[in-house]
């Protein structure tokens, strides 16, 4: 059996244990943020691809990031398709 302890902070005043409550709760609003961006975005493209009847090819993704009333939530994967690389790689030259 692998014992393993994790590292936790040592607070030395009840000032410093509503400081890290506090932090830690926004950390973790900022990643269920995150985590519900990135299932809006996938729904989004999913019903792109049904409402535009092609075969769309995922080509990539470039990270995007979100200001909010937590704070700045970094690297939400905003997915691109093929078609539109082509498409600007046409107009562009």
């Amino acid at each position: 059996m692998n014992n393993h302890t994790s590292k936790h902070a040592v607070l030395n005043s009840e000032k410093e244990l509503s400081q890290y409550l506090l932090d830690s709760f926004g950390n973790n609003l900022k990643q269920a943020i995150k985590s519900t961006v990135q299932l809006l975005v996938r729904a989004e493209m999913k019903k792109l691809r049904i409402d535009l009847g092609e075969h769309l090819q995922f080509n990539g993704s470039y990270d995007r990031h979100l200001i909010s009333p937590v704070g700045k939530i970094e690297n939400i994967p905003i997915s691109f398709f093929l078609s539109y690389c082509v498409f600007k790689q046409q107009l562009l030259g």
